[in-house]
């Protein structure tokens, strides 16, 4: 074995060594009415798009965290978007947010949240971190 495969064995060992596996955390939404963005350590890695009339998703939106997690503490910020950008007057009176966070088989999370407070833009935010 040569010089630079021996290099690159030893760092492409050094990355994965130092990722959590994507398959350990994942957040499955059941509600999501109107919108959810999901960051890890200030990026955006997840928007759901706008989601109309709350309908029960299943695990249709189940999203693997462990892709973007390190071994250092990492921090993840679930937001809730009411409404339709711009984010200016509309009516609707109704947001809601329903979850699990899982690491592997483990719901280490369970989260469900609503209001009709007629609130518009971001309603909800909750941080975790992993």
């Amino acid at each position: 074995m040569g010089v630079t495969s021996l290099f690159f064995a030893f760092i492409m060992s050094w990355i994965n060594g130092n990722l959590k596996s994507e398959d350990d955390h994942v957040i499955i939404f059941y509600r999501i009415d109107n919108s959810v963005e999901i960051l890890v350590n200030d990026s955006i890695v997840y928007e759901s798009g706008i989601i109309h009339n709350n309908p029960s998703l299943g695990d249709t939106y189940k999203i693997p965290l462990g892709i973007y997690l390190t071994d250092a503490q990492d921090e993840v910020i679930i937001r809730v978007y009411n409404g339709v950008p711009p984010y200016e007057e509309q009516n609707d009176t109704h947001w809601e947010i329903k979850y699990s966070i899982f690491n592997g088989d483990e719901r280490i999370d369970y989260f469900w949240d609503y209001s009709d407070d007629n609130e518009i833009g971001l309603v909800f935010e909750e941080r975790y971190f992993f």
